[in-house]
């Protein structure tokens, strides 16, 4: 009896340490994710943070219970292609107007991305050197993607920004991985994070609470 005690316990400390294993990796990963060498105003989404707290406040079927209570159609007709990384990092550039924002996520397939943007969004794709250019009806929205990566522009004024988009997912203007802003980054684990030239600040939920944090620079 003790014996198999032992062994259960052995065999549950192996699962807690290889789940532990595996959420550190993502966030190790998530900071490979390419950011543009002149981000600034970075929001900072902790996706694995957020789940946590809904897995509090729903349990692990919540994706199911939300869907249920706002009506919405529980099947999933197409696979996105993407991969939900650990963090999402939502930005601006310094050298364009504050209209603009990007976001870069990893893919895990990108021939499924590339169709569900289509049919699901109806962007208008083509492909050019094994890079593939993607651009939303109303032209707001644009994105280049390749095997590993979709880099997104965000503008009201429908400007073409894909030079930009293309520096990020190419790797041509990236933040350097030793830069002190992604260190900034690393160490800061809310729930949802800023990080600018004049104040920094963070929020976290707790229960039915809201915590904000905020620092002047």
């Amino acid at each position: 009896m003790k014996k198999k005690i032992f062994i259960a316990a052995a065999v549950l400390l192996g699962l807690l340490l290889s789940f532990y294993g595996f959420l550190q990796f993502r966030q190790f990963s998530s900071y490979r994710i390419p950011i543009h060498a002149n981000a600034e105003n970075i929001i900072k989404i902790n996706a694995d943070a957020l789940i946590k707290d809904f897995i509090k406040e729903y349990g692990f079927n919540f994706n199911k219970k939300i869907k249920k209570a706002t009506g919405q159609d529980t099947t999933e007709r197409l696979n996105s292609g993407i991969y939900l990384p650990a963090n999402l990092f939502v930005y601006q550039l310094s050298s364009l107007p504050k209209s603009v924002w990007f976001l870069t996520i990893p893919l895990h397939d990108s021939a499924d991305f590339t169709i569900y943007m289509k049919q699901k969004y109806k962007f208008s794709v083509k492909d050019s050197s094994g890079i593939t250019l993607g651009i939303s009806s109303d032209e707001k929205i644009r994105f280049v993607s390749n095997r590993n990566f979709a880099a997104f522009s965000y503008t009201k004024t429908r400007e073409d920004f894909t030079s930009s988009l293309t520096d990020i997912l190419l790797g041509k203007k990236i933040l350097d991985r030793e830069d002190p802003l992604l260190k900034d980054l690393k160490n800061n684990q809310a729930v949802l994070s800023f990080f600018s030239k004049k104040i920094n600040g963070s929020i976290n939920f707790k229960g039915n609470d809201l915590n904000i944090d905020v620092e002047l620079i």
